[in-house]
């Protein structure tokens, strides 16, 4: 309303033209003219100067409105007399009023595009850490391998090309891919969660550590009750940034080795947009534009996967059962584990034997550091595989 002062100083920033109005505008009246100038822009794909004659006449169903189109060198001050909406306009692009419209489609950008470069670019950084006897040489085929499993499936299932199968697939602009991509978002964050919930579990744990968790008890009960409405529409980013907040201000090291370096890297401003556009998108759940959401939501995706790209390094493990193995001629026992290396290639889905000195707790699971076994950390209760307890050899993640 009464916005008319501004319309010099814009056109004089190179702003080609303006609407304004001279005095205040009731609401629905203004309701009226903005709906509909908007519609006729958009979906007719009218001119400026036809959807601002047409914006006029729906409004004038609300009450008499004049209007003005006036070329620049307006009085600055309101004059009450003068018609109540104008359409002003630089000499020099008169022609605009007439010629100007919305572009058309733009191309949207191969699917999965985003996705891919991300993980060129995590295969790169680490390429040289990577390289395992028996694994693909193909870097996507090696970052699908080695991230751990709940997060790679959802980029799996969004990579994966459709056949004539009649599955569900996820690699074109879908309501279906669209909730892919947050829930391969979510999946990031989730996981690094429950990393850090594991960890002040193992923590708090120990007799020697006197550790006030308080807050971070009710913030979990918080999130859970939240959760267990509101699941689809909540990420687990408001519990993650307490736990870092409490693990930082108690000294406690992240089991993580690599998670200082990438939270530097999550309060850059670019991150920090990708976090809030995805976050939004979750709480809003949008219901059209989805093919253009789907490749911004895309883009955004890509940004927090390659920062989380460290988890390559890291691998879970169910722990199916236990056989002690103790010998006549042995000194002391040792523990034959039953278990399923969670990883991208389904037939390493499979019960498998790792012998070891030392035991680890039954119907649990890893995260164990690739490189170095001897450095894990149990996720279970928050991971489970259900599937250890029923004896079934397959996990269940």
């Amino acid at each position: 309303c009464s916005t008319q002062g501004q319309v010099e100083s814009l056109l004089k920033h190179n702003v080609p033209i303006v609407i304004a109005t001279n005095a205040p505008v009731e609401d629905q009246r203004a309701t009226q003219f903005s709906s509909t100038f908007f519609e006729e822009l958009a979906v007719k794909r009218q001119s400026i100067k036809t959807a601002f004659g047409n914006a006029i006449d729906a409004a004038k169903v609300k009450g008499n409105i004049e209007f003005e189109i006036r070329a620049r060198g307006i009085v600055s001050k309101q004059d009450r007399t003068k018609p109540t909406w104008g359409l002003y306009y630089q000499d020099r692009h008169e022609g605009l009023l007439d010629s100007w419209r919305l572009p058309q489609k733009q191309a949207i950008s191969n699917t999965n595009q985003y996705i891919n470069n991300a993980i060129e670019g995590i295969y790169a950084d680490f390429e040289d850490t990577l390289t395992l006897q028996g694994e693909e040489s193909k870097g996507q085929d090696v970052i699908l391998k080695r991230l751990p499993y709940s997060i790679s499936e959802p980029i799996r299932k969004l990579l994966a090309p459709s056949d004539s199968s009649g599955q569900l697939f996820y690699d074109r602009p879908s309501r279906d891919r669209f909730q892919m991509l947050l829930y391969a978002y979510k999946s990031i964050i989730a996981f690094v969660t429950y990393v850090l919930l594991a960890q002040l579990w193992e923590h708090k744990r120990n007799p020697k550590n006197a550790l006030d968790t308080e807050g971070v008890v009710e913030m979990l009960k918080l999130w859970l009750n939240n959760g267990a409405q509101n699941d689809a529409k909540q990420s687990h980013l408001l519990l993650f940034r307490h736990l870092i907040s409490f693990l930082k201000t108690n000294n406690i090291p992240y089991f993580l080795e690599e998670l200082n370096a990438a939270l530097v890297e999550l309060d850059s401003a670019e991150t920090r947009d990708s976090i809030d556009f995805l976050e939004q998108q979750i709480k809003r759940n949008p219901q059209a534009n989805l093919e253009y959401l789907c490749d911004e939501t895309e883009q955004h995706l890509a940004v927090i996967l390659y920062q989380f790209g460290f988890l390559v390094h890291y691998g879970l493990t169910s722990v199916k059962d236990i056989n002690v193995l103790f010998y006549q001629h042995s000194e002391g026992p040792d523990f034959e584990h039953k278990i399923v290396k969670l990883q991208q290639a389904l037939t390493n889905l499979e019960d498998r034997t790792e012998t070891d000195k030392s035991y680890h707790k039954t119907a649990t699971i890893l995260l164990r550091r690739l490189e170095d076994k001897s450095k894990f950390l149990y996720l279970s209760p928050f991971f489970i595989d259900e599937n250890a307890y029923t004896k079934t050899p397959k996990a269940k993640l």
